[in-house]
Parts: C-alpha cells; sequence; structure tokens
C-alpha cells in the first residue's frame, strides 16, 4: 500500500459505506502516524523514513480494523495485500 494508493482511495467516488469507512480508517492512521512521527523529530530528535511512516500506517489501521470488528480473521497479511477484501467480508 503507497501513499498514493491510499489518498487515491480516499478521493475516489461511488464507494459503498463499508469502503468509504476503511478508506477512512486508512485516513485517520495516516495522519496519526504522521503526527506521531513529527513529535518524534520535534521532541526526540529522531529519524523518519517514507518507508516506516507506511509501516505505522499499515500495522496500525489493522489493529484499529481488529479492535472494531472482533469478528473478522483478518491476518496482517492479509491486510497488506488485499486490503479492500478484509473491510468488505
Amino acid at each position: 500500500m503507497s501513499i498514493r494508493c491510499v489518498f487515491q482511495g480516499f478521493l475516489a467516488h461511488g464507494l459503498g459505506r463499508k469502503n468509504r469507512l476503511g478508506w477512512l480508517l486508512i485516513w485517520h492512521a495516516t495522519v496519526w502516524a504522521i503526527w506521531n512521527s513529527r513529535n518524534d523529530v520535534t521532541f526526540a530528535r529522531g529519524t523518519v523514513s517514507v518507508e516506516s511512516l507506511v509501516n505505522k500506517v499499515k500495522l496500525s489501521s489493522w489493529k484499529w480494523y481488529l479492535a472494531k470488528n472482533p469478528g473478522n480473521p483478518c491476518s496482517f497479511y492479509e491486510w497488506e495485500v488485499h486490503l479492500i477484501l478484509c473491510w468488505s467480508r
């Protein structure tokens, strides 16, 4: 999942409710990861790479999704490879 793919999906029109909520989840995870990385750089003098930022988005969005959908057996691998299939179940 690339950042470009995330934003194109988020801005897509004609999506069903589950897809819109899924893209909204990805958007929130993206903003959260950027905010936390900014704080790390600003206050802890850390560094951030695009790859680590994308990985943070993937992991936090998957965890948030599972917390909201405890009966959905979506593995992290499925989340990375077949994201839309996970939330359309």
